[in-house]
C-alpha cells in the first residue's frame, strides 16, 4: 500500500463517516493488498480509542503553522499607521483627523473624542503636520494626503499642510497657503473674526468684505433699509390708523393721515355731527358756538359749522370825569330781541377824550359787557364815544354812542 493510500484509510477511521464511504474505500484497495494494508494498520486503528489520530492531526497543523510564521516578507514603509481605536468613538462625538490628532506627535496618542490612536514610531524626533517617522530611513516622509490638517480647509498634500481649489468653504477662497475671507470671496457680506462670511445675517451685517457689525437697533435688520448690507429699518407706518400719531416698527414717531372725515385725537369720525364736525383735519364742537350746526349757515357747507346770524344790540352809557382822571367806558352787546348777553366778542372804542383821541379793543364778559380804561386830559366839554361790534358769521353787528363829559 503507497502512502496515498494509507493516509486516506487512517483518515476515515478517525473520523466519522457513513459505512458506504468506508466501503467505497476499501474496493478501492486491491483484495491481498488491502487486507495486508488492514491487518498492518491494526495498531494505528486501534489508536482511535487513545485518540492518537487527533494528536497526529495537531502535529501537522502545528507543523504548517510553524513554517508559515517563519516565511517572512519584506515590505517597505507605507504609513499605513494603525487607526483602528483601542476603543469605538463615544457615540454623538466626531473626532478630527489623524493627521491632526498625530501633528508633532508619536507613538499612542488620545483624539479629541478620547480614542487613543498610533501615531507611528518616535524614532525621527518630531515630524511637521502631514509627515510621519519612516522607522527603516529614520526621516519624516509625506503622509495622511488628503486629510484636515491646520487650519479649516487646509488638507495634506505631498507632506505639505495647505488649502487648495474647492477645500474652502463658501464665502472663502484659497491663496495657496490658508483660506481667506474677503471681498473677492464675500462681494456681498462681511467677514468676521473666524474668517466666516455673512450674507444678510443680522447679527453680522457688512457688504465687501468689510468688518461686521450687529443690528442692535429697534426694529433693524441687515438690508431691512434703503441700502443693501447696512443696518437699516422700512417703517411699517400707521397701519390702519388714519388719525393722530404712532411710534411704529423703527422706534420713530410718525403722523398718520387718510381719515375721510374728521380726527378726534387718534380716532377718526365721520364729520357729519353738530360736535364732530370736519373734513380732513381737526374735528369741531359746533355746539359751543351760538345757534351753529354742521353745515349749517346761510351758504351751507357740508362738515363746516356754520349759523343764521343773531341780530345784536350795543350799548354805550354815558359817562364823565374831570381832567387828568383815568375813566372807565363800557359797552354791553346783547342778542336782539332776546337781550341774552353775548360773551366772548371784540368792541372796538373810538373817539376824543379832551385832546386825546383814541381807539382801544375790549373783550364782553359773561355779561356781555366790555369794559376799557382812558385818561380824560384837554379842556372841558362833552365828546362824543362809540362802540363797534364788526360781527360774526352767527351774530349780527351793531353800533352804539354816548356822550363823554370832562370837567
Amino acid at each position: 500500500m503507497d502512502a496515498a493510500h494509507f493516509d486516506r484509510l487512517t483518515t476515515t477511521f478517525a473520523t466519522r463517516g457513513t459505512r458506504r464511504a468506508l466501503t467505497r474505500l476499501l474496493l478501492s484497495v486491491p483484495l491481498l493488498g488491502g487486507l495486508d494494508a488492514l491487518l498492518g494498520a491494526a495498531p494505528d486503528i486501534a489508536a482511535i480509542d487513545d485518540d492518537h489520530g487527533s494528536s497526529h492531526r495537531r502535529r501537522r497543523r502545528k507543523t504548517r503553522h510553524t513554517h508559515r510564521r517563519h516565511t517572512h516578507r519584506h515590505t517597505t514603509h507605507r504609513h499605513n499607521h494603525k487607526t483602528t481605536p483601542t476603543r469605538p468613538n463615544p457615540v454623538g462625538c466626531t473626532p478630527e483627523s489623524v493627521a491632526q490628532t498625530c501633528a508633532g506627535k508619536c507613538a499612542r496618542v488620545a483624539n479629541t473624542c478620547g480614542t487613543i490612536i498610533d501615531c507611528g514610531p518616535c524614532a525621527c524626533g518630531t515630524c511637521a503636520a502631514c509627515t510621519s517617522c519612516n522607522p527603516n530611513t529614520g526621516t519624516c516622509d509625506a503622509a495622511f494626503e488628503e486629510q484636515a490638517c491646520g487650519s479649516p480647509g487646509q488638507v495634506c498634500q505631498a507632506g505639505i499642510c495647505a488649502c487648495k481649489e474647492g477645500s474652502c468653504a463658501d464665502g472663502q477662497h484659497c491663496d495657496g497657503t490658508a483660506c481667506v475671507c474677503d471681498d473677492q470671496s464675500c462681494a456681498t457680506g462681511c467677514c468676521d473674526d473666524a474668517g466666516t462670511c455673512h450674507i444678510d445675517d443680522n447679527t453680522a451685517c457688512g457688504i465687501g468684505g468689510g468688518v461686521c457689525i450687529s443690528c442692535t437697533g429697534q426694529g433693524q435688520t441687515c438690508g431691512g433699509g434703503v441700502t443693501p448690507g447696512q443696518c437699516g429699518c422700512t417703517s411699517q407706518g400707521c397701519g390702519s390708523q388714519t388719525c393722530g400719531s404712532v411710534v411704529d416698527n423703527c422706534g420713530n414717531t410718525i403722523p398718520c393721515a387718510g381719515c375721510a372725515g374728521c380726527c378726534a385725537g387718534s380716532t377718526c369720525q365721520p364729520g357729519t355731527a353738530d360736535t364732530a364736525c370736519g373734513v380732513g383735519g381737526t374735528c369741531n364742537d359746533c355746539t359751543r358756538g351760538r345757534g351753529q350746526t354742521w353745515g349749517g349757515g346761510v351758504t351751507p357747507t357740508p362738515g363746516v359749522c356754520g349759523c343764521i346770524p343773531v341780530p345784536t344790540t350795543l350799548t354805550v352809557p354815558a359817562t364823565g370825569g374831570s381832567r387828568g382822571q383815568e375813566l372807565p367806558l363800557s359797552a354791553t352787546l346783547r342778542e336782539a330781541p332776546s337781550e341774552a348777553p353775548v360773551p366772548g366778542q371784540p368792541i372796538i372804542f373810538t373817539g376824543q377824550a379832551g385832546t386825546q383821541f383814541f381807539r382801544v379793543t375790549g373783550t364782553t364778559d359773561a355779561t356781555g359787557t366790555a369794559v376799557v380804561v382812558l385818561e380824560l386830559g384837554g379842556n372841558a366839554a362833552n365828546y362824543a364815544v362809540s362802540g363797534v361790534f364788526a360781527g360774526t358769521p352767527c351774530y349780527g353787528a351793531s353800533t352804539g354812542t354816548a356822550v363823554l363829559t370832562v370837567t
